[in-house]
């Protein structure tokens, strides 16, 4: 079976994309709607393979996404972390923390034009981040170095000097 005129062919990006998707699914035959989602912006750290928009895409279709953030899983723990560092990685968990900490303090996530990258260097961790107007007309970069047994105060410490340096209304605008 398709759609009223045929089958439906969906394209998925972001939390409006999965949004949209997730419509769809709701007024179309089940074998009417394909749905392709954007690989464009996935990207790896940490050695991991990151694809955010096809998470959000399948965490909306399956009932599964954060209902307040639009993105992530609801009721997600973060334990990853926890996990990462049985492992035996304790410096992942680090980084991943501090980088968490930036994008929490500004009310930020996937959607938002920040981004944060923790690395260890010289016994230390050297947090470098960015928040960007959607133009690129305005930029504000802050970084720290701190303990990488305080990721998340040099996160926030990090996420202060944005604020500070006018990143709060950069976002704002884009809310």
């Amino acid at each position: 079976m398709t759609g009223e005129n045929g089958p439906v062919l969906a394209l998925s990006g972001g939390v409006g994309g999965a949004k949209l998707a997730l419509g769809l699914c709701r007024i179309l035959p089940s074998d009417a709607l394909t749905v392709v989602a954007n690989t464009g912006d996935d990207f790896e750290h940490l050695g991991l393979s990151i694809s955010p928009d096809l998470d959000t895409l399948l965490y909306t279709l399956s009932g599964q996404a954060n209902p307040e953030l639009g993105w992530g899983r609801d009721g997600e723990t973060w334990t990853f972390m926890a996990a990462l560092e049985a492992l035996g990685d304790a410096r992942a968990a680090a980084s991943f923390d501090a980088e968490r900490a930036v994008v929490a303090a500004l009310g930020g996530g996937c959607e938002l034009p920040l981004g944060a990258i923790a690395v260890h260097a010289n016994g230390a961790l050297d947090l470098q981040a960015i928040v960007t107007s959607p133009d690129g007309s305005r930029v504000v970069r802050a970084g720290g170095t701190g303990d990488p047994a305080q990721p998340a105060e040099l996160g926030r410490r990090v996420a202060d000097e944005l604020a500070r340096g006018g990143a709060m209304e950069i976002l704002k605008a884009v809310r």
